[in-house]
C-alpha cells in the first residue's frame, strides 16, 4: 500500500492588530469563529512559496524531488511542501522572493496545516472599500478582495504576524464577527492498486 499526500487551501478568517499588542510571535492558539484551537509548531516540515516563470506542472516532481507535494497558487506562484528544507532552499538560492510558511499541529489531532500570510475577516455590517482599506492600513495589511460570502481577504505584510493579528482582531474590535488565519492543510490519502480486489473494504451498508 503506497501512501501519498495531497493538500488543499481553505479560508478560515481573521485579522486585527496593533503594533505594541502583538510582539509575542508564539501565541499558541488561533480562532475559528468562536472556537479557540491550541496548536504547536511542527518544525520537521515546511511550505516554501516562490514565484517562477512558466510553471511546467507535469515536471514539477522531477524538478523538485525534495517536495512531498505541491500547489500552484497562481500562474507564477508555486508552493512546495518539504521535509528537506535546507536542500530545497539551496536549490532555490537564486530566488529573491521565497516565503516560508511554518507547519502547525492542532492539539488533539494528527493533522498538519501551514500558516499562510492571508487572513479572512467578517464584519458585522458591510463596509465600503475605503473603510476596508483604512482598516487594512492601520494594521499594515494589504486588502485583497471581498468574497462571495461577504468576508474580506487581507494579506499580512509583516512576516510571522498572521496568527497574532488574526487573534487580535476579534478580541479587540467590536465591529468584527470573526477573523481567522488562512491555512494550507496537508491531507494524507492511501493509494492501493489492489483496492478493487478488497471487497471487504467497500462497506456501504
Amino acid at each position: 500500500m503506497k501512501k501519498f499526500s495531497i493538500y488543499l487551501l481553505v479560508s478560515l478568517t481573521g485579522v486585527f492588530l496593533f503594533a505594541n499588542n502583538f510582539n509575542n510571535e508564539d501565541i499558541p492558539y488561533y480562532w475559528e469563529g468562536e472556537k479557540k484551537h491550541y496548536y504547536e509548531i511542527d518544525d520537521k516540515i515546511v511550505l516554501i512559496e516562490f514565484t517562477i516563470d512558466g510553471i511546467d506542472e507535469p515536471n514539477i516532481n522531477v524538478a523538485f524531488p525534495e517536495a512531498e507535494t505541491y500547489r500552484i497558487k497562481n500562474d507564477t506562484t508555486l508552493q512546495l511542501i518539504t521535509r528537506s528544507k535546507l536542500s530545497l532552499l539551496d536549490k532555490l538560492s537564486d530566488k529573491k522572493d521565497i516565503i516560508q510558511h511554518p507547519a502547525i499541529k492542532v492539539k488533539g489531532t494528527n493533522s498538519t496545516s501551514f500558516i499562510t500570510d492571508e487572513i479572512s475577516v467578517l464584519f458585522k455590517s458591510k463596509k465600503s472599500e475605503s473603510e476596508v482599506i483604512a482598516f487594512a492600513d492601520k494594521l499594515n495589511l494589504e486588502y485583497l478582495t471581498e468574497t462571495s460570502y461577504g468576508t474580506y481577504l487581507f494579506r499580512v505584510l509583516e512576516g510571522g504576524r498572521t496568527i497574532a493579528i488574526a487573534n487580535f482582531i476579534p478580541e479587540n474590535n467590536e465591529e468584527v464577527v470573526w477573523s481567522n488565519p488562512n491555512f494550507v492543510h496537508l491531507i494524507s490519502l492511501f493509494n492501493d492498486p489492489l483496492y478493487p480486489d478488497q471487497y471487504y473494504l467497500n462497506n456501504s451498508g
